[in-house]
């Protein structure tokens, strides 16, 4: 489950150097993790809603991931930076380089809220998770 966030991590964050452009894919600029949801259920704590992402208009993002926690179990806030490649597929479906798969996109609130939802199978049990960013 991990894994799956990353990658849809990498897909949702935006910086835009110019926000009154028209022109500009709506994905640029800055995004914060609102809400992590599995199942329904709400997932994100405090410290992984300090989780941002910067899609730049060179098609780069730039990922800062705060998770709760590290290897041995301890309750602490950890990070993780990186990066990755962003292309716009057009429909609000974008592709991200490091993992090679297409997500879809839901733009809400006038293009300053996304989302993104994927369920996947493990052990017969199915896992729905949905991952909420706001431009920032």
């Amino acid at each position: 489950m991990l894994y799956l966030f990353i990658s849809l991590t990498f897909l949702n964050s935006c910086n835009s150097s110019d926000d009154n452009s028209s022109d500009l894919d709506p994905i640029i600029g800055k995004w914060q993790l609102q809400s992590l949801q599995e199942n329904g259920q709400e997932e994100s704590t405090p410290c992984s809603r300090q989780t941002a992402l910067t899609f730049l208009e060179n098609g780069t993002t730039t990922i800062n991931n705060f998770y709760d926690g590290d290897a041995a179990g301890n309750e602490r806030c950890e990070s993780a930076n990186g990066t990755s490649i962003w292309e716009n597929l057009g429909n609000s479906s974008y592709k991200v380089q490091d993992n090679g798969e297409t997500t879809a996109i839901h733009f809400s609130e006038n293009n300053t809220v996304f989302s993104v939802s994927d369920s996947e199978t493990y052990n017969g049990t199915i896992y729905t998770i949905a991952i909420t960013y706001k431009k920032q």
